[in-house]
């Protein structure tokens, strides 16, 4: 049984057709502007009912993205190969609704349990990637000699599922950002109904930004450390939820291997900015269509040195 779900909504689709923003579906991807992707608000610069910002059409940029969440067309967008994605799709569309595992879980099983794993310098990368199934282009990503020293800090599999996951949460937002637009205009249809809508009801009404974003650094604060992360966009914004605390957890890691002493995730974090640069720039490379960004966290040091010192144990010591 097969629980591929849309990416858009069929209101929200018929109105970025309408707008010109998204072009019909073909070999199971669809072009929408990437003005639209992640836009959760309509709103129009004229008089029109579209809903949509009109501009000129040789200013847009298009992104192709599968038409639906769970398919074929999502695992090779996901950087998945021709015949791994057939192959993996199989047991999905066969999958006992009963089942709580979701689509991601699907692909991170294959990677994990592939055959082949490749961990520093010293082993076949190639070979780990072409045994999971990726596309060249993702292989080619993941490879950057750009970022070698970053990518030795992990394995072969974790950088795929990372990538593949960074991909998948671009496909989740676009729905999301779907469902909002939709709902917005159903609410827009309703008040105009009964009545003019007000400046304080639109405001209201509108899905508002979850995070806030900026360019300029933050200042040192004496008696502090300042730690970087650097990743995409979307993943920062998992880990701020909004009306929520910050969980940043969400943007741990798993351990690079055995020997690190800690079986659970690990929250990684730079002392130099420029390290978090380069996370970030290879977070952009493997992701594509994704948002690099920065987070600085300042702890003051009176609170690193009220800390009780952390043993870490090893084997049957």
């Amino acid at each position: 049984m097969s629980r591929a779900r849309a990416v858009f909504d069929p209101d929200d689709a018929t109105a970025l057709e309408t707008a010109g923003l998204l072009k019909p579906a073909a070999t199971g991807l669809r072009e929408i502007s990437m003005t639209s992707v992640f836009s959760s608000t309509t709103t129009s610069s004229d008089s029109t009912d579209s809903g949509y910002v009109s501009e000129g059409s040789s200013s847009w940029q298009f992104l192709k993205i599968p038409d639906f969440l769970e398919s074929q067309a999502t695992l090779q967008w996901l950087g998945f190969n021709p015949d791994a994605a057939k192959m993996l799709i199989q047991p999905w569309e066969n999958w006992d609704p009963e089942d709580p595992s979701d689509f991601m879980t699907l692909v991170r099983d294959h990677v994990r349990t592939s055959e082949y794993d490749a961990v520093g310098p010293y082993e076949n990368w190639v070979r780990a990637l072409q045994t999971i199934g990726v596309t060249p282009k993702l292989r080619d990503a993941i490879l950057d000699p750009d970022y070698q020293q970053i990518r030795y800090t992990q394995s072969a599999k974790y950088w795929v599922v990372d990538s593949m996951r960074g991909r998948f949460r671009i496909l989740s937002a676009a729905q999301e950002s779907s469902i909002e637009r939709a709902r917005f205009r159903k609410r827009e249809a309703a008040r105009k109904v009964a009545g003019t809508w007000t400046k304080e009801e639109i405001e209201k009404e509108s899905p508002k930004p979850t995070v806030a974003y900026g360019t300029a650094y933050p200042q040192y604060v004496p008696g502090s450390i300042t730690l970087w992360i650097g990743h995409d966009k979307l993943r920062f914004k998992e880990a701020f939820p909004p009306g929520e605390e910050v969980f940043l957890e969400r943007m741990s890691s798993e351990a690079p291997s055995d020997f690190c002493g800690l079986p659970a995730a690990m929250l990684y974090t730079a002392l130099d900015m420029e390290v978090a640069q380069i996370n970030a720039g290879y977070a952009k490379r493997r992701i594509e269509s994704s948002t690099s960004c920065l987070l600085s966290i300042q702890i003051p040091n009176a609170l690193i040195q009220s800390l009780e010192p952390y043993l870490l144990y090893y084997g049957d010591e």
